[in-house]
């Protein structure tokens, strides 16, 4: 994001003059020392497409920190726009919103080369955040020749600093609390499939597993210049965990050489600040405000998976396609595992033999694969040959409409 051209650094420029000029009450200017920075990253083991870090400090907002993940580069400029617009209103405090609220930057969204600017929706649920009126001759131009280090956003309302922190943001975050006063809010952004032909086109291999152990932790975050080595500047907790191979479905296995093999999830991110080591406390916080659900051992899943870029000194290793890309597999029935709060429209729970018929039909199918559409389907009840999910209320700490 530091070089001028750059298709990231173009999409937020953009972007943030789109916010600029919506019909909010916030504008934004650039500062070197403003507290809301923007950057980029690249994680080939994260299946989310950004993330948004809100740091209060009782009733003000300290500190935001939005990044996007560049794996997941839609190639089309118009899509990085929505993605940027969609990461910049979570800056605002703005959550994810209801897929029955309809098409809005940020929740529902099946064409985001089209509706890539802030909608009503979304511009009212900021106003709510921010009910400060001012006149429109506060708004200024952006003075773009200023932006020379890296994308820096200054939130400035009323000569005041960001304060929504007085009330809870609108939507559901998780809470950490590290001090009385101090509470960080983290919000993901989801990439999704809306169909098993779709997780079945992603996947390299498709499989029946038993979690067998623990694996080490690493910076799953690559270099953005080359990816064989970690990020500098972000630590991502690659979380490893070893699985036992119980079903081949598709087959892509045959050159391991038993049927044990790798799956790698992203559970949080550290900035990296200059000469400090990232401690063990420093990866159970991350852990602590990131939405992912860890993998329980001896628990079966089906797992929707692709070869992930091999790290410097870390083994072959695999990672989910898209939420919800792993299914636990309980009492003969499969339950989705996800933060993607409607991916119970899409995927509900049923027998896992009806389930894997399902896939085969999927992957023998040569119809386009089906997009997202409008009305949202129907919810199905859970089949009545299946328990209730058997770890408790399914933890759903986000209610997280993706991006397409």
């Amino acid at each position: 994001m530091q070089t001028p051209g750059t298709p990231w650094r173009v999409a937020y420029e953009a972007t943030i003059s789109d916010w600029h000029w919506a019909s909010t009450y916030i504008y934004f200017s650039y500062s070197s020392t403003g507290p809301v920075k923007f950057d980029i990253y690249y994680d080939p083991n994260d299946d989310d497409a950004g993330h948004a870090a809100i740091t209060c400090y009782g009733s003000t907002t300290t500190k935001v920190d939005v990044s996007s993940n560049t794996f997941h580069d839609p190639g089309s400029n118009n899509i990085r726009r929505a993605y940027a617009g969609h990461e910049t209103g979570h800056s605002q405090s703005i959550n994810h919103i209801a897929q029955e609220e309809g098409i809005v930057l940020m929740g529902f969204n099946p064409n985001p080369g089209i509706y890539y600017i802030p909608q009503l929706t979304d511009t009212s649920l900021v106003n709510q955040v921010y009910p400060y009126q001012r006149k429109d001759t506060m708004r200024k131009e952006i003075p773009w020749s200023i932006f020379d280090l890296f994308l820096i956003l200054l939130i400035l309302f009323l000569g005041a600093g960001l304060s929504s922190c007085y009330k809870e943001p609108i939507g559901k975050q998780i809470e950490t609390t590290s001090t009385i006063e101090s509470k960080t809010y983290t919000y993901s952004s989801y990439i999704t499939a809306f169909s098993l032909q779709e997780l079945a086109g992603r996947s390299d291999s498709i499989v029946q597993a038993k979690m067998t152990q623990f694996g080490e932790v690493f910076n799953s975050a690559r270099d953005i210049n080359e990816a064989s080595k970690p990020d500098p500047r972000l630590f991502a907790v690659g979380q490893i965990y070893e699985f036992e191979l119980q079903r081949s479905i598709t087959n892509v296995f045959e050159s391991f050489p038993s049927d044990s093999f790798l799956v790698v999830q992203s559970e949080g991110h550290i900035p990296i600040n200059p000469g400090a080591e990232i401690s063990e406390e420093d990866i159970r916080i991350a852990k602590a405000q990131d939405d992912h659900i860890p993998f329980e051992p001896g628990s079966e899943y089906i797992l929707f998976l692709r070869k992930s870029i091999t790290s410097s000194g870390i083994e072959p290793h695999f990672t989910g396609v898209a939420h919800p890309w792993r299914f636990l597999v309980y009492q003969g029935c499969i339950y989705p595992e996800t933060p993607w709060e409607d991916a119970q429209y899409y995927f509900p729970v049923r027998p896992l033999d009806e389930f894997l018929a399902q896939i085969e039909k999927a992957l023998a199918s040569d119809s386009p694969i089906p997009t997202a559409g409008w009305p949202i389907p129907t919810l199905m009840p859970t089949s009545s040959r299946c328990a209730p999910y058997p770890h408790g209320p399914q933890p759903l700490p986000l209610s997280g409409t993706p991006y397409p």
